[in-house]
């Protein structure tokens, strides 16, 4: 899997430097919506089959643990969303950042459990989560565990709703970096701060390519003496071995740190930051929910903090 995400980096510098025309957004997130649906679909397919024959031959042996009764292959029948939400909050402090110093609070439908892949819940929920955290620290610093997140729950026939709020002064426009301009019209659409708005963009994967164009500009400005910076964007994603699910981003930031003290440890911060702030977790999320038919949206007060709003649609009920 390794050689993959090697040949995706290395076709992505390639065309970034031989082609003065970069992709329009909305060209760009058509094409990695299409390739990353088709890698989550066989992953999928692939995952299930493994599951479903690994259950079977177990439930043969009579080694079916109780836990296993609920589960069809990748699919949780009895998955309950406030479980994924602790669940993630405690990654979250097991990653070691400050990120995990923000409180997350439950509210709403605690008990509600539904049919889902738990690993792609698990996924959402914990971008979601971590860009909620990421924001609240960078507001408040060392006031952030006084401002936490609150996660309400609401449970309807056909779907699940949930609403990730925090108080980390909101979502700048262009993630604060600006933006740019189309390489076709050579026009800018954006005319000044929107105070209370849908932030979109954090959803679109011309963002990533954004925070990728800003720390290559700001790496060639550096001086050679400077301090070494964090890996940003895809080069980020390229050392720390893009991970597909939050076990695989925690086993990624834990492995260097269990090889060493020193260095190591710090090359792990290093990685966990540069993750969180690379522009890809959102859009993979937005991704993964709209892959079954459920929907991810973020309104945001500017001086206050944002509103995430997820929609799951549950399994097994008609009409999905």
């Amino acid at each position: 899997m390794k050689e993959v995400y090697e040949m995706y980096w290395e076709a992505f510098e390639s065309v970034a430097e031989a082609s003065p025309v970069q992709l329009p957004p909305s060209a760009l997130d058509l094409f990695m919506t299409r390739m990353l649906r088709s890698r989550i679909s066989r992953r999928v397919i692939t995952e299930q089959h493994i599951a479903l024959t690994s259950q079977y031959q177990d439930k043969g042996k009579g080694k079916a643990g109780a836990d296993e009764d609920h589960k069809v292959g990748v699919v949780d029948t009895k998955l309950n969303a406030a479980d994924v939400v602790r669940n993630c909050a405690e990654l979250l402090q097991a990653l070691g950042g400050p990120e995990g110093t923000v409180p997350i609070e439950i509210d709403g439908a605690l008990s509600t459990s539904f049919a889902y892949v738990s690993e792609h819940l698990d996924f959402m929920l914990f971008e979601i989560l971590k860009s909620a955290a990421n924001m609240t620290v960078e507001n408040w610093g060392a006031e952030a565990p006084k401002h936490p997140i609150q996660v309400t729950i609401v449970d309807q026939p056909k779907e699940l709703l949930i609403r990730v709020s925090d108080e980390g002064g909101g979502h700048p426009p262009w993630g604060g970096l600006g933006p740019i301009e189309d390489p076709l019209s050579g026009l800018v659409t954006f005319t000044g701060p929107m105070l209370v708005a849908p932030r979109l963009e954090v959803f679109s994967f011309s963002h990533m390519r954004r925070v990728y164009l800003h720390h290559k500009a700001q790496e060639v400005a550096r001086p050679s003496d400077a301090p070494r910076q964090p890996e940003m964007g895809i080069n980020a994603l390229r050392n720390l071995r893009m991970a597909g699910t939050v076990q695989e981003q925690l086993e990624a930031y834990s492995r260097p740190a269990a090889e060493g003290a020193g260095a190591a440890k710090e090359e792990a911060a290093l990685m966990m930051d540069a993750q969180t702030k690379s522009g890809i977790g959102l859009p993979l999320a937005k991704m993964y929910v709209e892959y079954w038919g459920g929907t991810l949206g973020i309104n945001t007060v500017m001086g206050s903090g944002s509103d995430y709003l997820l929609t799951v649609k549950k399994f097994g009920v008609e009409g999905l």
